[in-house]
């Protein structure tokens, strides 16, 4: 068996920190989980899905409870509100804790209410974030 040792030190301290950086990528997630969170307003104020699709109108049965008007997914603000945004040096993600988030995020068919996706990724959005992760991993 042959091998290769590397006597430079400034080359092994490089590569330790190089190292150390990319298990730890928090400035570029943090970055990210902001975007990310940027978009999922968007989508609540666009009343659209994260892909660009329209959410499906509200029934005439809420029209009428709030008094003919009003916008979709927003009757309180609270579903906005509470998504919230995370990250650590490995990843970012977007949350909503509010106890009926998933049922607009997926529809609830018993209850006759349609999915309105508010969280979700997008190729953009997936470009976007590979932009930001590449661009940290140059600088590192």
């Amino acid at each position: 068996m042959t091998h290769s040792v590397i006597h430079d030190k400034r080359l092994i301290a490089r590569i330790r920190e190089l190292s150390r950086r990319t298990r730890d990528a928090k400035p570029a997630f943090k970055r990210i989980a902001a975007r990310m969170l940027a978009a999922t307003h968007r989508n609540f104020q666009s009343q659209r899905t994260p892909d660009g699709r329209p959410w499906v109108a509200l029934s005439e049965r809420t029209l009428k409870r709030r008094g003919g008007s009003g916008r979709i997914l927003m009757d309180t603000g609270d579903l906005r509100q509470r998504c919230e945004s995370s990250y650590t040096g490995r990843e970012a993600t977007v949350t909503n804790t509010i106890k009926y988030a998933r049922t607009h995020q997926r529809g609830d068919r018993k209850r006759k209410i349609p999915a309105r996706p508010f969280l979700g990724l997008t190729g953009k959005g997936n470009r976007q974030y590979k932009n930001i992760l590449t661009g940290y991993l140059r600088h590192v």
